[in-house]
This record gives C-alpha cells, structure tokens and sequence, in this order.
C-alpha cells in the first residue's frame, strides 16, 4: 500500500518525490505508454466487453502461482451493478482494442486495487503492468483517497512503485498429515518465488517518510 499525503493533488507530485533513478525509470515506463488511451467503463460498457475483460484476466490469473479460485463473465458487471460509482473499471485500449483493464473500490478514503487484466503480446511493448500500477495511483490521487492498496501479489514491482507491506496474520491448524506435509511445501514455493529483493526498494527521497 501507498498512503497518499494530501500535499498531493496530481500525479506529478508523486514524481517530485521519487529519487532520480525512480523518477528516470517512471518517465521510461510512461513514455512507452504513448498511443494507449484509457477511459473509465460504466456499466453498459463492462457489459459489452465482458468476453474481453474475461480473457484479460484469464491471462493474468494463468500466471498466478497461486490461485484461490476462479471468476465467470459476469462478476465484473454484477460487481459494478451492486457497488456503484464505488466500483470503477478503467480499459487500456490501442487502436480501439482492448488491452488490458484495472479495476478498484472506492472504501473509507482507500482506493483498493481489485482485479487487472492484461494481453502479454504488448506488455513488454507497452509497459503494461507498470502503467496500470502508475495510472491507479493517479486515480487514487485524483479521487481524494488517503491510501492506495495494490493487493498481494507482484511484491518487488509494487516496492519499486513505492508500496510498503501491511502484514496480516492468520492461524489455523491443519490436522491431516499429508494435507499439513502439502501446504507447507507450497507456502515454502511461493515465499521463495517473491524473494527478498523487493525490501531493498526505496524509491522516495527521505522528505517522504518525515
């Protein structure tokens, strides 16, 4: 998660906190980005390229190392239908195709990043993932939101963004041998699989954290 200061108003503030290989490395990403147009979807319009937005996420959701479960073509649409203008999805379009969607909820003064979904035949190309990363923490800003919150996964990206972790704990018990023998091998896979790199990431200058 970000927590957003209220000193800033445009994404460019966010910028003049960055230090300069930070701030090289977004002008980089954002330059890429040139030719892709992105716009809000209301409700008829998720309804319309639901199929798209399907297939995005599908892409996204394959590479996952971890999955929890699946969604069908609707959710997107009753998700939007139930929460309102509190639920607001933004497609990334070239050349009038879609590219990649990003998804949040608006809650408390939090911008929660939900689902994003994305065509890897242009993600190098277009710097994709880092763009939708850079274009919800505008929106965060730009929404008056104190806190912006990118989810789980993608840990070092999201560091090199300027995330910190907020960490959450569970407890439970399993009581089967080979199911507790099965978890314990895959929660190993999966801390190993994000490393520790992302905790060398810090890309504000030290005016930020005072």
């Amino acid at each position: 998660e970000i927590n957003i200061p209220n000193t800033w108003h445009h994404f460019e503030d966010y910028e003049k906190e960055l230090k300069h290989k930070y701030l090289q490395r977004c002008k980089k990403i954002k330059k890429s980005f040139v030719g892709v147009k992105v716009r809000e979807l209301n409700e008829q319009e998720i309804f319309d390229f639901r199929q798209e937005i399907f297939s995005l996420y599908e892409q996204v959701t394959h590479k996952q190392i971890v999955s929890m479960g699946k969604l069908n073509e609707d959710f997107f649409v009753e998700l939007k239908r139930g929460l309102k203008e509190n639920y607001r999805m933004c497609g990334f379009f070239l050349d009038d195709k879609m590219i990649a969607f990003s998804s949040a909820i608006l809650h408390d003064g939090e911008y929660d990043m939900n689902y994003i979904g994305i065509d890897y035949a242009y993600n190098s190309s277009h710097q994709l993932y880092f763009n939708i990363l850079f274009h919800c923490l505008e929106s965060a800003i730009a929404s008056g939101s104190e806190k912006l919150i990118l989810g789980r996964t993608a840990i070092e990206a999201k560091a090199i963004v300027g995330c910190t972790p907020d960490y959450r704990f569970s407890f439970y018990k399993l009581r089967n041998v080979i199911v507790n023998w099965f978890y314990q091998r895959v929660s190993k896979y999966f801390s190993e699989s994000q490393g520790d790199h992302w905790k060398e990431r810090h890309p504000f200058k030290s005016t930020y954290y005072s």
